[in-house]
């Protein structure tokens, strides 16, 4: 006959209270990571979000928005007005149409900026240059010194005038145009100050000034 002799008791209740200690523990351990994840992005119970998700938040404003637009008068033209230095209204010139249809707004400091610019090259350069029209340049065949057609390069979209070279200053595949200008080019650069004059409307055809302001456009 054998015996057998018992060598670990095992302790069925303290088993199952080991078991319940453990699985407290995961518990506490799990809810604290979900107060803290909630806690980081500012939810309550955040941490239950899944990547991408959010949590939309309305909230009601009232208010207006405001835009500038271009106002058009009976003839479907922008209407012209004069503004002063703090921008409130001054005149309302009319439509920009009739005398006023083809021309732009400018600046007498950009007006002058051409007309100093002119000035330049015409002292760099004396003697050395020829003054065309926009037709004239785009109808004209130029050659270099020695002789050969160049090829020609495209003008400005609102050039009127150009300055070039002289034939027998023109060396091959170097530049040969000195400036261009959408602005009269026989004015004389304006003495007065410019703070005097501030707007201009000036022609697209011909660069002249059709009108001039001491205001802003």
């Amino acid at each position: 006959m054998q015996w057998y002799v018992p060598v670990i008791q095992l302790n069925f209740s303290a088993l199952r209270w080991l078991c319940l200690l453990r699985l407290g523990l995961r518990l506490w351990l799990v809810l604290f990571v979900i107060f803290a994840s909630g806690a980081a992005h500012s939810f309550p119970f955040g941490g239950l979000l899944k990547g991408g998700e959010y949590i939309h938040q309305s909230e009601l404003v009232t208010g207006a928005v405001y835009a500038r637009d271009i106002i058009k008068g009976e003839n479907d033209a922008p209407i012209l007005v004069e503004y002063d230095l703090e921008g409130n209204e001054v005149k309302a010139l009319g439509e920009h149409s009739g005398r006023y249809a083809d021309t732009r707004i400018m600046s007498l400091t950009e007006y002058n900026g051409y007309l100093l610019l002119r000035e330049k090259v015409e002292n760099l350069y004396a003697q050395k240059f020829v003054l065309l029209k926009r037709n004239a340049y785009e109808n004209s065949l130029l050659l270099d010194q020695d002789g050969n057609p160049i090829n020609k390069k495209a003008l400005l979209p609102d050039t009127l005038f150009v300055w070039i070279l002289k034939q027998e200053f023109i060396v091959p595949d170097e530049n040969y145009i000195l400036l261009e200008v959408p602005v009269d080019p026989y004015l004389s650069p304006f003495t007065v100050e410019l703070n005097t004059l501030r707007s201009l409307l000036v022609s697209n055809t011909s660069g002249k000034i059709i009108y001039t302001r001491f205001r802003s456009f």
